[in-house]
């Protein structure tokens, strides 16, 4: 177990109402109770293992493809929600918001009003939306006020659209197979990273030279590519300000995510330190208790499993120096 050191769990997770009508139809404080008894659970499963603080997001970016009105009813339900767990179990949870990426200024707005209003830590952006991917000029705003509130940007996996899935994904294989390597088996992690890289590629952090970007399980799969991307693109053929690994080391924090494994960790962290990593445990869908004893048993120095557990993302999302 965890020996006394202070844990930050800065990837964890609550499911938003799942009936959004029914949701709607109930009191306020019909509303505030329930996310109260979710925000107690939560505390009691972090005081069984020895977890001091959560950084929440909703368990998917979007249940379903919202447009319009509805997705910026759902991201502010959902972030009330949230807003009534944090409120209730102060130093114990945080939250990341929920935005309606259908409408990037509507988004960026709501991010705005979250951080000020609720005191929200960050953003929760999917990695894709239904297959466009965020290097987009028009999401510029969401990038462009998450430096202006100096909050970060966690880049979740986002459910593949109907053409990925049919086009990459679906084979000479059963259906749930396909879902699978669709999602956590393969496809989340490949994706996402894609989505990152893209972002470097793109220009927008020689554009937003402070803004901070996390992601999660070990970096889904770009650590282990950093060496082979920095021979095959290099400046001179990406007319960037920077290497690869320079932004990698200085743009971007990583998480564990639910990946408990000692191999891809190393990988990690010899390749961007212990400064840019931090725990989480991806809490409920994976077990807090196995992410505590992976985190415990490292082959690191004990300062470095400090900054892991809990001095990065002091410096990154509490803003303690």
């Amino acid at each position: 177990m965890k020996d006394n050191m202070r844990i930050i769990a800065t990837e964890e997770h609550f499911a938003p109402p799942s009936n959004e009508e029914a949701f709607a139809q109930k009191s306020e404080q019909e509303r505030v109770e329930e996310a109260v008894i979710t925000g107690q659970k939560h505390v009691a499963a972090m005081d069984a293992v020895g977890i001091d603080v959560q950084v929440l997001m909703p368990s998917s970016v979007h249940r379903k493809t919202l447009l319009g009105k509805e997705d910026i009813e759902f991201c502010e339900n959902t972030n009330s929600y949230l807003y009534d767990m944090v409120r209730h179990n102060p130093g114990r949870l945080e939250g990341f918001a929920i935005v309606p990426l259908s409408d990037p200024e509507a988004a960026a707005a709501e991010l705005g009003r979250t951080v000020a209003e609720y005191g929200f830590k960050g953003v929760m952006l999917a990695s894709n939306v239904g297959g466009k991917y965020l290097d987009d000029p028009k999401y510029t705003p969401i990038f462009e006020q998450a430096v202006k509130l100096d909050v970060p940007v966690y880049l979740h996996p986002a459910t593949a659209s109907k053409e990925l899935f049919e086009l990459l994904y679906a084979g000479n294989y059963s259906n749930d197979v396909a879902t699978l390597l669709s999602r956590s088996g393969w496809g989340w992690h490949i994706e996402t990273g894609l989505s990152l890289v893209r972002l470097i590629m793109s220009g927008l952090f020689d554009r937003y030279k402070s803004l901070n970007v996390i992601v999660g399980h070990l970096g889904e799969a770009v650590p282990f590519m950093l060496q082979r991307m920095e021979l095959r693109l290099p400046q001179q053929l990406t007319k960037l300000e920077r290497t690869i690994a320079e932004y990698l080391r200085e743009n971007v924090f990583y998480t564990f995510g639910g990946f408990n494994y000692l191999p891809p960790f190393l990988n990690l962290y010899m390749e961007m330190g212990a400064d840019r990593i931090m725990f989480s445990a991806d809490y409920p869908h994976n077990k807090e208790d196995v992410a505590v004893d992976f985190l415990m048993n490292l082959p690191i120095s004990d300062a470095d499993r400090r900054r892991i557990a809990h001095e990065n993302a002091e410096r990154l999302i509490m803003k303690t120096r």
